[in-house]
């Protein structure tokens, strides 16, 4: 899970951790608005698309 904060802080990765997701640090605020607007692009592309909710796409780490 993306944590994107201007004060990522260790608990809000353990949070992240204790729900099944890896917490990645993805920087500030700035990033956020990109999730936001990404979330907002799928919500979008279900609903002009009669689409049930599922996601059209899927942000991968390393995997490695």
């Amino acid at each position: 899970m993306g944590i994107t904060s201007d004060d990522a802080t260790a608990e809000k990765a353990e949070l992240a951790a204790s729900l099944g997701f890896p917490p990645v640090a993805a920087g500030g605020l700035r990033p956020a608005r990109v999730v936001v607007e990404l979330a907002l692009l799928d919500i979008t592309l279900d609903a002009t698309n009669g689409c049930a909710r599922r996601s059209p796409f899927q942000l991968i780490g390393p995997t490695a």
